[in-house]
């Protein structure tokens, strides 16, 4: 098992014990430092399904949207069609994101500094303002690029890939990477890809996987942020 999901194992035996430790409440202890949501450690949606198997993430998000859901005080509740429907685009489209990230998220959406619900449910109100947390959560990495870091081309070759999966196209992604003494950041991709990446004495381990558009060749390399 490669080291970051065995640290997250061995802090979290299972997924029972995850969604305590990161739970709703958790929105408003990690409030107050939006840039250890951005550059912190704490795992993406992607890594909660290699860990912890599969639909690991979405049961994570269920209870983050019930919680906006019921604090947005709707007339009426989500069905739970709705809900896992969501949580499944979400996990698709926005597995790259750390469940840090997404608690900031939700914290911002009942702070109503996003779109908001008319009185019932509507999923595209939480994908929409997803893409316009994309948009705080760009102009922090530029701001954190803007202040000195180092633009380091990193080459990802193909058995590196542990587990490969068709996703959805996306325009930029930014990825997660860690190293032990610093955070590195993927900024800029040449095709879509959802994973996480452990830097070790120079060696890459690909945790989740790299998703080609069908039809589209590209090559496999990147730009980090150290």
């Amino acid at each position: 098992m490669p080291p970051a999901l065995a640290r997250l194992r061995k802090k979290h035996p299972t997924i029972s014990e995850f969604l305590v430790a990161y739970s709703p409440n958790r929105q408003t202890e990690i409030c107050h430092t939006p840039e250890a949501c951005y550059f912190g450690d704490s795992p993406t949606l992607a890594m909660l399904n290699t860990c912890y198997g599969r639909r690991a993430a979405e049961a994570w998000l269920v209870p983050e949207i019930i919680d906006a859901c019921l604090f947005c005080g709707l007339k009426e509740q989500p069905e739970t069609y709705q809900l896992e429907k969501l949580a499944q685009i979400i996990v698709v489209n926005f597995g790259y994101l750390s469940v840090d990230e997404l608690l900031l998220f939700f914290f911002y959406f009942c702070s109503a500094r996003y779109r908001h619900f008319y009185n019932t449910f509507d999923p595209s109100i939480i994908i929409l303002s997803l893409r316009d947390f994309l948009c705080d959560r760009n102009r922090a990495f530029e701001e954190r690029a803007s202040m000195g870091a180092v633009l380091v081309p990193l080459l990802l070759v193909p058995t590196m890939v542990v587990e490969r999966r068709r996703t959805t196209m996306i325009n930029m992604v930014e990825v997660s990477v860690r190293q032990l003494r610093a955070p590195i950041t993927v900024v800029e991709l040449s095709q879509p890809i959802t994973m996480l990446m452990e830097i070790t004495s120079g060696q890459v381990t690909v945790l989740v996987t790299i998703g080609n558009r069908e039809g589209t060749s590209k090559n496999n390399s990147y730009a980090i942020y150290q």
